[in-house]
């Protein structure tokens, strides 16, 4: 039985504090989004999302997204850059963390995904 679509379903949390999103970030299954804002005085009018993860613990998860840790090259470069960004986080039961990781990286099209550069180069 197919659940695409059923992240809009989750409960989310945001945070602006990317840097230190491990630490802000609850111990829990789930899966994430971090996102580049485009602000009007203050107010983000759009966003660009980067990459989608997913993780059994959330903040050990992040924990690995610091940038002397990142191993994805484009990741690393992005989250060192300054710019106004932030993370998108829902807990996700462990059995449905795949499907919730693919369901994101489909609809959203994070640039910075490898899942989604390696299906794309499947396909053409």
């Amino acid at each position: 039985m197919s659940t695409r679509g059923s992240f809009q379903k989750l409960v989310w949390h945001s945070t602006r504090s990317v840097a230190l999103a491990h630490k802000v970030v609850p111990d829990v299954p789930g899966v994430y989004a971090y996102a580049e804002l485009s602000e009007l005085r203050g107010l983000a009018i759009t966003r660009t999302w980067m990459y989608v993860g997913k993780g059994q613990s959330l903040s050990g998860r992040l924990n690995r997204h610091q940038v002397h840790l990142e191993t994805n090259r484009l990741l690393r470069d992005w989250l060192h850059r300054s710019g106004e960004r932030e993370l998108h986080y829902a807990e996700v039961e462990v059995d449905m963390l795949d499907q919730a990781e693919r369901d994101l990286i489909s609809q959203l099209q994070p640039r910075f995904n490898r899942t989604r550069y390696a299906q794309h180069s499947l396909s053409t």
